[in-house]
C-alpha cells in the first residue's frame, strides 16, 4: 500500500482545501458559481448550470451515496479527514441536484443559461445535468432506468450525432470538438439509464477521427470520452479509447492546473496507470502545492469556468493517484 501524507501539508491538506474551495463557491441556491472568461486573466460571473453539473460528476468519487463512489479516493484523505470530506461531497452534490432540478425546463432539457434563458436547449448541459439527477438514491431505485432518456431524443441528429445548434451565445458556438464532448456525455448518460447507446458510440468513434485538434485542444474530449469508456467499456469504443489514451500518454506538460487535472483523470479512466499517469499526477500535485488558489479556467466554452470546477476535477484525480503511486514516486517526478 503506498505511503500517504496525512498532514495538512500533504495529501490530506490538498483534498480538504480543494473541497473547501468548492463549498465556498457554492451559492445558497446550490449553484456552483460559474464565470465567463474575458481574457487577460479577467472573468465575470455568468449564470449557467453547466459548471455545477460538471462539479457534481467530478465529486462522485468522494460521495458514499453515489453509484460512482471510489472508496480508495476517500481513503487518501487519511483517517481524520475521511468522514468530513465524504460528508462535504455528499452535501455539495445534494445541493447541486436541487439547483439543477430547479433549472430543468418543462420538456426535461436544460438551457446553457438556465431555464429563463432565451437560447434553445443545450445538449451538453442536458446530458450532464440529467446524469447528475440520476445519481440521486431515489432516481437509482425508482425502477425506471430509461426514464428521462427521452430528453436527449428532443435534439436533432446531424451525421449520426446529437447536436444543439444555436444553444450557445456568440463566441461559444457548437464546435466540432464540443459536439464530440457532448455526445460522449450523452453516451455516459444513456448507459447509466440503461438505454441503448451503442449505435451512438459507433458513430462517435468514426466521427472523432475526422476532427483535427492539437493535444491541448483535444483534452476536453479525452476527458469526456474516458468517462464514457469508464461507464460502458463498449466494444465500439475500444479502438478509439486505445488510440486516444496513447495520444494522451505521449503528450507533453499540460500547461495549467485544469489541463493537468483533465489529463490525469482521463488517463486513469482509460486504465493507464504506468509512467504517463505518474508524470501527470506529479505535474498536477506540483500545481496544487505551488498555487495559492485554484485557477479559474475556461472549460470547453469561454462562458464556463470556475475555481470550484478546477478544484473538483483536480482533487479526485490526486486522490485516485495516491492510491496507486507512493509519495516517494510522486516527489521524484516533481
Amino acid at each position: 500500500m503506498p505511503a500517504r501524507a496525512d498532514t495538512e501539508g500533504g495529501m490530506t491538506g490538498l483534498l480538504v482545501r480543494g473541497m473547501q474551495v468548492i463549498a465556498g463557491e457554492q451559492l445558497a441556491s446550490g449553484e456552483i458559481a460559474n464565470y465567463r472568461q474575458l481574457g487577460y486573466g479577467r472573468s465575470e460571473y455568468c449564470f449557467s448550470p453547466l459548471a455545477s453539473a460538471y462539479v457534481h460528476d467530478a465529486l462522485a468519487a468522494f460521495d458514499p451515496l453515489s453509484a460512482e463512489f471510489d472508496s480508495r479516493a476517500l481513503e487518501a484523505a487519511g483517517p481524520a479527514a475521511r468522514i468530513p470530506l465524504g460528508r462535504m461531497a455528499l452535501q455539495i452534490r445534494r445541493k447541486i441536484r436541487r439547483y439543477l432540478a430547479w433549472q430543468q425546463c418543462s420538456n426535461e432539457t436544460w438551457r446553457f443559461f438556465g431555464n429563463a434563458g432565451v437560447l434553445p436547449a443545450d445538449l451538453d448541459t442536458t446530458a450532464c445535468a440529467s446524469l447528475a439527477l440520476l445519481d440521486g438514491v431515489s432516481a437509482r431505485t425508482s425502477g425506471e432506468p430509461e426514464a428521462g432518456a427521452e430528453a436527449l431524443e428532443r435534439f436533432p441528429m446531424t451525421g449520426g450525432l446529437f447536436s444543439s445548434p444555436g444553444s450557445r451565445p456568440a463566441g461559444g458556438e457548437e464546435s466540432p470538438l464540443l459536439t464530440l464532448v457532448a455526445n460522449a456525455n450523452c453516451i455516459a448518460c444513456l448507459a447509466a439509464r440503461g438505454a441503448e447507446y451503442r449505435t451512438l458510440a459507433a458513430v462517435l468513434s468514426e466521427r472523432a477521427r475526422e476532427v483535427e485538434s492539437g493535444p491541448a485542444g483535444r483534452l476536453p474530449f479525452h476527458f469526456a470520452l474516458a468517462k464514457a469508456w469508464r461507464h460502458t467499456r463498449a466494444p465500439e469504443f475500444e479502438a478509439l479509447a486505445s488510440q486516444e489514451a496513447q495520444l494522451l500518454a505521449e503528450a507533453g506538460h499540460a500547461g495549467s492546473p485544469l489541463a493537468a487535472a483533465l489529463r490525469l483523470t482521463a488517463l486513469l479512466d482509460f486504465g493507464v496507470e504506468g509512467r504517463p499517469a505518474l508524470l501527470a499526477a506529479a505535474e498536477l500535485r506540483t500545481w496544487a502545492e505551488s498555487q495559492p488558489a485554484w485557477s479559474c479556467e475556461a472549460f470547453v466554452d469561454p462562458h464556463c469556468g470556475s475555481p470550484a470546477l478546477t478544484a473538483a476535477v483536480s482533487i479526485p484525480a490526486l486522490a485516485r493517484a495516491a492510491a496507486i503511486f507512493a509519495e516517494e514516486e510522486l516527489a521524484a517526478c516533481a
